[in-house]
């Protein structure tokens, strides 16, 4: 699992280490602080713990590192949007060009194009106006790193796409 990268995201984002030694105290730790306020609300608690531990579960099973969840607001609105980090090995047939890649998120009904970032020329794929993805080939070992973007379509959208490209361009290799 690589650790040689850095994004930034938003202060309003939470992280949710998706390894399972870190995972649980990082939900339990988000809950707490998202429902200080709230008495009261212990089946809301439960559920959302359950809901957050079953989504990263999930994620890790798939390759995930990392998840982010957007605690933004718009006024009174939570601003819904997550982030989910993911290593993608290279095939036993060797590794994917970027042109390989992007066909493939093409075959998904994708829009697809290339972004350059300080970490490398991305495939960028957008299947709606909040859901993005960027594939970032990791230096050195034929894998790629998937950041998968989401939120929801609305009139929020163009800005979140924004946003999602903003923290995408973040992307660093260390070393």
């Amino acid at each position: 699992m690589p650790r040689d990268y850095a994004i930034t995201v938003p202060d309003s984002w939470a992280l949710i280490p998706l390894d399972p030694g870190r995972r649980e105290k990082a939900v339990s730790a988000l809950i707490r602080r998202q429902f200080a306020e709230i008495p009261g609300a212990a089946g809301v608690r439960a559920a959302l713990r359950r809901h957050l531990a079953d989504l990263a579960e999930a994620a890790w099973q798939a390759g995930g590192i990392e998840f982010y969840l957007s605690l933004m607001m718009a006024g009174p609105m939570p601003v819904p949007a997550s982030l989910l980090v993911t290593l993608i090995p290279p095939p036993p047939s060797g590794p994917l060009s970027a042109e390989a890649v992007a066909r493939e998120a093409q075959k998904r009904n994708r829009s697809v194009s290339f972004a350059r970032a300080p970490a490398g020329t991305a495939v960028r794929s957008q299947a709606s106006a909040a859901d993005i993805s960027f594939y970032f080939p990791v230096p050195g070992s034929g894998a790629w790193l998937l950041l998968s973007f989401s939120g929801a379509d609305g009139p929020l959208s163009p800005a979140l796409a924004e946003l999602f490209d903003a923290i995408a361009a973040t992307l660093r290799w260390a070393g």
